[in-house]
């Protein structure tokens, strides 16, 4: 079925989408909260009185048509009764969160600009759903949620930094999936469908298999979304709070469809229980990366290049400690010049500028004690330094970056060969960092950021298949609800401590 990550991927919203809503709108939101209130009143009278548990009144709601609704704005909560996105947030549990539907949204509404606060991303998935009319919403026919305890997640992504990440045999890289103890709550879901829709989604299964791949024998056996919402709830209820849905580019696809759901089956006043937040972590990714991008620029500009190691002065070398040596996944290339650099390129060019020849000099391999090799890597870690004491070095040999297995020659002073890595998640290991690396005329380098940035903005980079891939070198069923959400947890794992603290500062409440 259609995941959110068939649907071309939001970077952001439109400017100022985090506006308050106006008086007016406030007043007519009030309006049609008492409306529905009273229409739920009314269905309710028409029950016996023995109808008083949340499963039956759900099946009372039902009665009425869903056309009733179809015309109505979909926010039905006034914001002044929405909880605030405001204050110190800890998630306790995270809830990796995944929809396999009939579709895609239908004429889904154009959204730019940035989100950097967690009230952002309340009022852009309010303004998404007020624009998107109820049948525009494709129907869900899988649905899945992996929940992890807060802990025990911070405790995989130390194992997965801490895991041997050397080639295999034959020359691939090993996985770096780990295992994650969670708790699963995964459903396949009945839509309700017309005769002509069924045909429909047969014709479109027939099309891409490889995206829809439960057909309508298998459908027709299971239960509505209505009659799995009750313990869909149940279950977020029993997580130890705050708890999070995560799902990848949930903004656009999951949260609003998960909506769309609640409103045509008439439990939107029964929906998300209360401290349950979301995030998306396309969100989440882009930014961490864009972060690393800033740093590595701060860094490089703050450091001065006339203690360069290549002006002949051999103290410079003995002050440099063999056991700082940076970790083997981090890729140097041979550098390009700042004249060189395109900062609107769609996707970056293959270094092939040589270094200027430097001066001769002469040095001596300073006096120390090898150093101790602490692991398996520790050798490749230390090719690169150790040739900077030979005399005729100019460039060495290194492991490139972990998504590829080949070696290529790297300048002697490259940044990236004097930067400690060796607490860098895997997911920064795996940056493509050093082609971002431009050394201009007076021998300086620099960090270009522009470039960089632009370059993960092609259109796939972010998939979440092509991210599995690439940070944890493994590939998966996509295209399930509970294998994408596993997927998902893996490559929040790749991300480190990072995303756990991007979760605490961004998860934001639910405008339903």
């Amino acid at each position: 079925m259609v995941t959110g990550e068939d649907k071309t991927s939001v970077d952001s919203f439109d400017v100022d989408p985090w506006d308050e809503p106006s008086t007016s709108n406030t007043h007519q939101l009030t309006a049609i909260r008492v409306k529905q209130e009273a229409m739920k009143s009314q269905i309710e009278t028409q029950m016996p009185d023995s109808v008083d548990s949340p499963s039956m009144s759900m099946q009372a709601e039902r009665a009425s048509p869903v056309e009733d609704f179809e015309n109505e704005p979909q926010i039905t909560s006034p914001p002044a009764k929405r909880p605030q996105n405001r204050g110190f947030l800890q998630v306790k549990t995270f809830v990796f969160f995944d929809l396999e539907t009939t579709g895609l949204i239908l004429e889904p509404p154009s959204i730019e600009g940035s989100i950097t606060e967690r009230g952002q991303a309340t009022a852009g998935l309010e303004r998404f759903i007020r624009e998107t009319s109820l049948h525009s919403y494709p129907h869900v026919t899988e649905l899945a949620m992996v929940a992890v305890d807060r802990d025990i997640l911070k405790s995989a992504m130390h194992r997965m930094s801490d895991k041997d990440h050397t080639l295999r045999n034959n020359g691939e890289l090993k996985s770096r999936r780990v295992s994650l103890p969670c708790s699963v709550h995964s459903r396949l879901i009945k839509p309700i469908l017309t005769e002509a829709e069924w045909i429909e989604l047969e014709n479109k299964r027939k099309e891409k298999p490889f995206v829809f791949h439960i057909g309508r024998f298998e459908m027709e056996r299971q239960r509505t979304f209505l009659d799995e919402w009750l313990g869909i709830r149940i279950f977020l209820q029993g997580l130890p709070k705050p708890a999070c849905l995560v799902a990848h580019n949930g903004l656009k696809f999951d949260f609003p469809i998960l909506f769309g759901e609640l409103l045509r089956n008439h439990v939107i006043n029964d929906a998300i229980p209360s401290e349950v937040y979301f995030l998306d972590s396309l969100l989440a990714f882009r930014s961490i990366d864009d972060a690393i991008y800033t740093e590595m620029r701060s860094l490089i500009s703050a450091l001065d290049w006339k203690m360069s190691l290549f002006n002949g002065n051999s103290k410079v070398f003995e002050q440099i400690p063999v056991q700082k040596a940076p970790a083997k996944q981090v890729q140097v290339t041979t550098a390009r010049t700042t004249e060189d650099r395109d900062l609107f390129e769609e996707s970056p060019q293959s270094a092939s500028h040589t270094l200027a020849p430097m001066e001769s000099y002469e040095m001596k391999t300073p006096e120390r004690p090898p150093p101790t090799r602490n692991s398996l890597s520790e050798p490749s870690k230390l090719t690169a330094r150790r040739s900077l004491f030979s005399p005729n070095a100019k460039a060495v040999q290194s492991p490139t970056s972990c998504s590829e297995a080949n070696v290529e020659e790297v300048p002697v002073d490259h940044p990236l060969l004097y930067l400690n890595s060796e607490q860098w998640s895997p997911s920064k290991k795996n940056r493509e960092l050093s082609k971002y690396f431009l050394k201009t005329s007076n021998g300086k380098w620099e960090f270009d950021k522009n470039a960089a940035m632009s370059d993960s903005r092609v259109r796939g980079s972010y998939k979440l298949e092509n991210l599995y891939s690439k940070n944890i070198h493994d590939t998966y069923d996509a295209h399930s609800a509970e294998p994408d959400c596993h997927a998902l947890a893996q490559v929040c794992l790749s991300y480190g401590e990072a995303f756990v603290n991007y979760a605490d500062k961004m998860a934001a409440t639910f405008p339903f």
